[in-house]
């Protein structure tokens, strides 16, 4: 089946992305953005990881890829906007809102 891309724009006109690798901050920024500009958060998260042995190796084979250099250097070379937090030691988190508001056009 095809999709006229047209209509996917226009369908998801109002809808924000927010993806990149793990514990980057996405879910923490795409809550503070709703929080402050009142709009409605769905998120998906994976907290909670299965016990058992295989479901957990499978996991962390894909948090090392996901993290891997190989993996940055996609998202970066994407042509998609994107963040990178240079200060790791200090809480950057309203700094990034304003950055992300700012790219989202979200301004009051």
């Amino acid at each position: 089946m095809e999709i006229n891309n047209h209509l996917i724009k226009h369908y998801l006109r109002n809808v924000l992305f927010i993806t990149g690798t793990a514990y980057a901050g996405k879910t923490t920024m795409a809550k503070m953005l709703s929080d402050k500009y009142g709009l409605i958060l769905c998120a998906e998260n994976y907290d909670c990881v299965p016990d058992s042995i295989i479901t957990k190796e499978n996991y962390l084979a894909c948090m090392a890829k996901v993290n891997s250099r190989e993996f940055y250097d996609t998202w970066a070379d994407s042509g998609f906007f994107t963040l990178v937090r240079k200060d790791t030691k200090n809480d950057t988190r309203q700094e990034t809102l304003e950055i992300l508001a700012r790219h989202f056009e979200l301004f009051r």
